[in-house]
């Protein structure tokens, strides 16, 4: 099975302690509330990066979402063409 890697759009509570606990995954104009976060572990991801994973159930699905550096990645067996990460330009620093 391969799976795809999505940036995603994730409303997070930020805690004191600077423990991160998303609440809803926004994606492709669609909210999606997590009911349940069941496991945070340090890990690499199938569809590519590594970060801290959290394995949420979202309704009657279990997902693996991820904090990479800055950022939160959904894994899905679905490709979805035009969604993918588009490559940045190079930066023109010092021009």
């Amino acid at each position: 099975m391969r799976l795809f890697k999505y940036y995603v759009d994730v409303v997070t509570l930020i805690f004191r302690d600077g423990s991160l606990k998303p609440m809803f995954v926004c994606w492709d104009h669609r909210h999606y509330k997590i009911d349940k976060v069941i496991t945070v572990r340090e890990t690499y991801s199938k569809a590519g990066g590594c970060g801290i994973c959290y394995t949420c159930r979202m309704g009657n699905q279990q997902r693996n979402l991820f904090w990479e550096r800055n950022r939160w990645f959904l894994e899905s067996e679905v490709y979805l063409p035009g969604m993918e990460e588009k490559p940045q330009p190079p930066s023109l620093k010092g021009q």
